[in-house]
């Protein structure tokens, strides 16, 4: 019985958990421009030609990385999106896959970019690459847990939102443009980033 009693109590040790709270962190030498999408709904079987884009630092991306076992990560969610509903944001939402046994909807590819772009960060806060919940705001802020640091979870995304990241002041323009069929194509981008040192000096 008490050889049971260690395995079980070993093996719940294993199961992954959610993180609780942690201050805001900042990513350093990294950011994410603008997230424009495109459409596709329109593309058919014939040749098409799609087109999005203009002023790049209107548009903020926001990275969530969720589970669909991490019950506090509905409350973060949640506060993000009211801290969100009247601003101009691209919200992308990562779910955990390495060693995930409960969670249907991550990807290895998304794993491994996210271990890429956060795990150091998240690793230096959590001692876990990947820590659900995790909001990450323009690349390079970054919110584990789900405890509000001030008046509310709310309010913490909105603060962390209306911090921009420097490069939101640059004269950037961007264009995306999709040429092909529902089957393959060609993406091509296109743009012009002017730091504001150099484009207040002309």
């Amino acid at each position: 019985m008490r050889k049971f009693l260690t395995l079980f109590v070993f093996a719940i040790l294993l199961l992954p958990a959610p993180v609780q709270a942690l201050p805001p962190v900042t990513i350093s030498n990294q950011g994410i421009l603008g997230g424009y999408m495109i459409d596709l709904e329109g593309v058919s079987n014939n040749s098409t030609v799609l087109s999005a884009g203009g002023d790049m630092t209107g548009i903020q991306v926001v990275e969530v990385y969720t589970a669909t076992w991490c019950i506090n990560c509905v409350d973060s969610e949640h506060a993000l999106m009211d801290a969100l509903e009247n601003e101009s944001a691209t919200v992308l939402v990562h779910h955990r896959n390495i060693s995930e046994t409960e969670d249907p909807f991550g990807t290895l590819e998304g794993d491994e970019r996210w271990i890429e772009l956060y795990g150091e960060t998240s690793n230096e806060s959590t001692r876990m690459a990947r820590a659900p919940p995790s909001v990450v705001f323009d690349g390079s802020r970054m919110k584990i847990g789900s405890t509000a640091d001030g008046d509310s979870l709310e309010s913490d995304y909105a603060e962390m939102f209306a911090d921009k990241h420097e490069y939101r002041s640059w004269d950037i323009d961007s264009e995306f443009t999709w040429t092909g069929d529902n089957r393959s194509g060609m993406f091509a981008w296109k743009m012009d980033a002017v730091p504001e040192s150099q484009s207040t000096s002309d």
